[in-house]
């Protein structure tokens, strides 16, 4: 059984447990997501976000309120540093323009602290199995536990 990115959301909010959502315009980023095959739309971290660096599994609702099912990475990129914080996130079997749109993406459940990788292959890997846990957590019958990694990492 398959839930859509609607019916994750219903049941992690059921739950009760407390959400962090990051929005903004999406804006050009390095292209480098695209090129090994996973295409993110690009955030800007508001400054007071608490949520933890890492990955998670993600909702992002589309300005024409659309809900599209996800999986993303919210920190500095440690294997291609960047200077400010951003949430990339890819949105499974979505291939359409969103620059300059607004997107709002809600953190469904946390994957793994952010980490500087060897190699750009071992980047890429590790974003096959992100993906596989993330599609996993939306098909699950019952919402994850946690939202938030018990503060072990860092915070941005």
């Amino acid at each position: 059984m398959q839930f859509g990115a609607t019916e994750t959301l219903r049941r992690v909010r059921a739950l009760g447990l407390p959400r962090t959502v990051v929005q903004g315009f999406v804006e050009h980023g390095r292209k480098l997501g695209r090129t090994l095959g996973f295409p993110t739309a690009n955030i800007r971290v508001p400054p007071g976000c608490q949520a933890s660096r890492g990955v998670y599994a993600t909702v992002s609702e589309l300005a024409d309120g659309r809900r599209v099912a996800g999986v993303a990475s919210l920190g500095l990129n440690p294997t291609v540093p960047i200077l400010e914080p951003r949430l990339e996130v890819w949105l499974f079997d979505f291939d359409e323009d969103l620059y300059g749109q607004f997107v709002r993406t809600e953190l469904v459940a946390y994957l793994r602290p952010e980490r500087a990788f060897e190699s750009l292959d071992a980047l890429k890997a590790q974003v096959v199995k992100d993906a596989e846990l993330s599609r996993l957590i939306h098909r699950a019958p019952d919402p994850p536990s946690c939202l938030e990694p018990a503060q072990r990492t860092r915070r941005l």
